[in-house]
């Protein structure tokens, strides 16, 4: 694997995420909502409640609209088949998308960090603790993604994973089961440093590991 076009093809994919209007826009509901939460927690009479501040609804609404890893759209288009077939090699193209999709989900943490501190005036805990939090339940469901994209056409592949995991968990809650199933994904708010990077690591390699399903995906007889 040629590391130079390794590198093209990830910036490539990653300006297509910064050309798309549907991140931007996903940037501006990610505003509103911390923006909203924020003015709901300083309006409360203290103490305040130690909450999210609307922190959760405002990400899990950015990945819903912008998360996606372009495999569903570049096979719906043979976009990516044709590519693979006359200028790049498939591996490239993969772990292209897979780095770009990473770097993504860092933007998001980290802008959501940045957003966080600003409106709880500097509240550097809240901050981190959130996302920290949220970046290592959306690399957890890195390989789902990747996963949903290679067997449906969809553009919004985490609002399907997410409408399955909520109906899951309130499932959980009726017998009892959810508070383990949280501690198991790492969402329960205990963040283990350790526990943490293992998961996020296990869940990388994972979807690298999906390689050979892509390739399938692609029709490559070669």
């Amino acid at each position: 694997m040629n590391p130079a076009v390794l590198k093209e093809i990830t910036r490539f994919e990653t300006q297509r995420y910064l050309r798309d209007r549907i991140t931007w826009l996903a940037g501006a509901a990610l505003v509103v909502l911390l923006v909203v939460g924020a003015i709901d927690y300083w309006n409360s009479l203290p103490p305040r409640p130690d909450g999210s501040r609307l922190f959760s609804e405002a990400y899990f609404l950015a990945l819903c609209l912008a998360f996606h890893a372009w495999v569903a759209q570049d096979r719906a288009t043979r976009f990516d088949a044709f590519l693979a077939s006359n200028f790049v090699r498939p591996q490239v193209l993969y772990f292209g998308k897979l780095i770009s999709a990473l770097l993504i989900l860092l933007g998001l943490a980290v802008t959501s960090f940045a957003l966080a501190l600003l409106t709880s005036l500097g509240n550097f805990e809240y901050a981190a603790r959130y996302s920290m939090m949220f970046l290592a339940g959306s690399l957890l469901l890195l390989p789902v993604v990747i996963l949903a994209e290679l067997a449906l056409p969809t553009r919004y592949p985490v609002s399907l994973i997410l409408i399955f995991l909520f109906a899951v968990m309130a499932v959980l809650q009726k017998t009892g089961d959810l508070p383990g199933f949280l501690q198991a994904l790492g969402l329960d708010g205990h963040l283990n440093p350790g526990g943490v990077a293992l998961r996020s690591a296990a869940a990388v390699l994972l979807t690298a590991a999906f390689y050979p399903l892509y390739r399938l995906r692609l029709g490559l007889k070669r």
